[in-house]
């Protein structure tokens, strides 16, 4: 369950971010806001998920192609955390989970490139599970993942060789997915989707609300202000609605400050989350 942000001693400057995609990308990966003057993510979204983040909500981005930024994106939103989270890095068909017993689940971020049966780097199968599994303690995950909905990446992760209960499925907060678009002469990667899943009532079933949607023909994002929306998401950041449209007002009002300042470039918007974070201790 997202959860308040504690606030703890750190230290003056964000650790620097560690990169998991090719190594040829990791100099002048993009930062958020340089993905939003990209089109890929506007700040309103960019905001509603750094709070989710921020309350420690497990996220799973998603695309059923690759090379649609998925990692890109992931590794963006990353920077926005707390310098007061510690990242856990797993990787690997066998990855070791040694870490998870050793740090506190309240300030631990486990953070892995992908699920799927891919990579060497990639994790699936029963050790997707025991990943999972440690979010009941309090932990939290970012991931990806290639599925083209919300519901294949339930699929997915409920069918063997994972077999996720609903129940462990519940740990995830948010799924967003993303697509490839032809502009002109160029290729565009967007955020398609953003979809807040939880249980229904306290139950162990789930749901699925989209927040956010993308029309590819005026290539913009479209927000869902439903009620039902607007309770699900609240139920999922464990806020009042009152309060959490508030925390998410301040933060777009943050960032659209940053973007206008053309503090952009991941070096400047880690100072500028420097002084963000030091001013609330």
């Amino acid at each position: 369950m997202a959860q308040k942000t504690p606030i703890t001693p750190k230290a003056k400057t964000r650790n620097e971010a560690k990169w998991w995609g090719a190594k040829d990308r990791e100099k002048g990966r993009h930062s958020v806001l340089e993905l939003v003057k990209k089109g890929t993510i506007d700040i309103e979204t960019t905001a509603v998920l750094w709070l989710l983040m921020e309350r420690k909500g497990s996220v799973v981005i998603a695309s059923e192609t690759p090379e649609t930024g998925r990692t890109t994106l992931l590794s963006a939103l990353l920077d926005l955390l707390p310098p007061s989270y510690t990242p856990i890095y797993l990787y690997g068909k066998d990855p070791d989970l040694a870490e998870l017993k050793e740090s506190d689940p309240e300030s631990s971020y486990v953070l892995a490139p992908e699920l799927g049966p891919d990579a060497a780097a990639h994790i699936w199968g029963k050790h997707v599970s025991s990943i999972f599994k440690t979010l009941d303690k309090g932990y939290s995950l970012a991931t990806t993942v290639r599925a083209d909905s919300p519901e294949e990446v339930f699929h997915l992760l409920q069918s063997k060789p994972v077999s996720l209960s609903e129940k462990l499925c519940n740990n995830i907060h948010a799924v967003v997915n993303m697509r490839l678009a032809q502009g002109v002469r160029v290729i565009h990667r967007r955020v398609c989707q953003v979809t807040v899943t939880g249980p229904v009532n306290g139950s162990k079933d789930y749901r699925m609300v989209t927040l956010v949607g993308w029309e590819p023909d005026s290539d913009s994002h479209m927000h869902m202000r439903s009620p039902e929306t607007r309770s699900a998401l609240a139920g999922r950041l464990n806020m009042d609605e009152d309060a959490m449209e508030e925390e998410i007002t301040a933060r777009r009002r943050r960032l659209k400050a940053w973007y206008d300042m053309g503090i952009t470039s991941t070096n400047d918007l880690a100072k500028a989350l420097d002084k963000y974070y030091n001013s609330r201790e």
